[in-house]
């Protein structure tokens, strides 16, 4: 099995299908786990739900700081969660799925990868989606000759 991202939901799917006894690989296209709490560390970045509701419920933080964590808070339990079930080293990190193909005659997916082809008989895809910056639609912006950056990247 293959599973793309490793935010919360690539997360929770590598834990979980792992302790089904699956062999699974993630893989994650940046260099670190996290998923939209390792991209966004502006100042202020948090959730926006209870914190204990945004956590596993099969690893629940009753420690969380705040009623809503900061993003450094989140993404802290996230690699926690990650090292305590021992998943970190079943992530395969800079690697960007470039192209996934599902060959019928094998019955297995062909994966084209940054870092070389991956064959799986299941594909799980947990990219998020806030994986890409939301540019705002603003007059002008696209001849603003000052600095413009997204607090994602």
């Amino acid at each position: 099995m293959v599973v793309v991202g490793s935010g919360f939901g690539g997360l929770a799917a590598l834990i979980r299908l792992r302790d089904q006894g699956h062999d699974v690989l993630a893989i994650e296209q940046a260099d670190a786990i996290g998923g939209t709490w390792r991209d966004n560390s502006y100042p202020g970045a948090g959730c926006d739900v209870p914190s204990a509701l945004y956590s596993y419920s099969f690893a629940p933080n009753p420690g969380w700081s705040a009623r809503y964590a900061g993003q450094a808070e989140i993404l802290d339990y996230l690699r926690r969660t990650a090292d305590r079930f021992a998943v970190t080293g079943s992530v395969r990190l800079g690697t960007r799925l470039l192209r996934g193909e599902w060959d019928e005659g094998t019955r297995r997916w062909r994966l084209q990868t940054s870092t070389g082809p991956i064959s799986a008989r299941w594909l799980v895809a947990a990219g998020g989606t806030l994986h890409e910056p939301a540019w705002p639609d603003l007059p002008g912006l696209d001849t603003f000759r000052g600095r413009v950056f997204h607090s994602s990247r």
